[in-house]
């Protein structure tokens, strides 16, 4: 039930910006691959979720007041103290 609340917290974020989670995957190696409604891939290792969500959260309020948010392509939380961002 773990992968459950993980996707729904991270759902309340893409929430925040009117995106919808329309996959979670967890992978063999422990990475977790999301996709939202308009294809924006984000990208988490299952251990240290919060952290990761935590720096998306972030980045999610820093673009909303830039006006950059649907511009994102992906989004890469995987690193231990930082993010990757793809942008259109």
């Amino acid at each position: 039930f773990i992968l459950l609340d993980y996707s729904r917290e991270l759902e309340k974020q893409l929430n925040r910006f009117n995106q919808d989670l329309v996959e979670f995957k967890l992978h063999r190696g422990g990475h977790i691959d999301a996709i939202t409604s308009t294809g924006m891939n984000l990208l988490f290792y299952k251990e240290n979720f919060r952290d990761q969500l935590e720096r998306l959260e972030n980045l999610i309020t820093f673009e909303l007041v830039s006006g950059k948010l649907n511009n994102i392509k992906s989004i890469d939380l995987r690193y231990k103290k930082g993010i990757s961002v793809l942008f259109i």
